[in-house]
């Protein structure tokens, strides 16, 4: 899945982003269908320092994701008295 920063955002500096995620799938213990989770996730994004138009910084960040676990949690609400 990709998407894309559609206009530029001049205000703050951001000209370009861009996220890939990359998908598997994933079975675990206690779960009869297989999830489809994220595997790795690609950021891109180009800024341009305000009031410096000419100057560029890109950034790339890269996340991988491996050995999901299920965690289970239980909450109860209480009204207040």
């Amino acid at each position: 899945m990709r998407t894309d920063l559609l206009a530029r955002h001049p205000e703050i500096g951001l000209d370009e982003q861009t996220t890939k995620v990359n998908f598997s799938e994933v079975r675990l213990m206690d779960v009869a269908t297989p999830l489809w989770l994220p595997r790795f996730v690609n950021v891109y994004a180009k800024l341009r320092g305000l009031g410096q138009a000419d100057i560029a910084q890109v950034f790339l960040n890269v996340h991988h994701y491996k050995n999901y676990r299920r965690y289970r949690v239980s909450a109860k609400i209480v009204a207040p008295q």
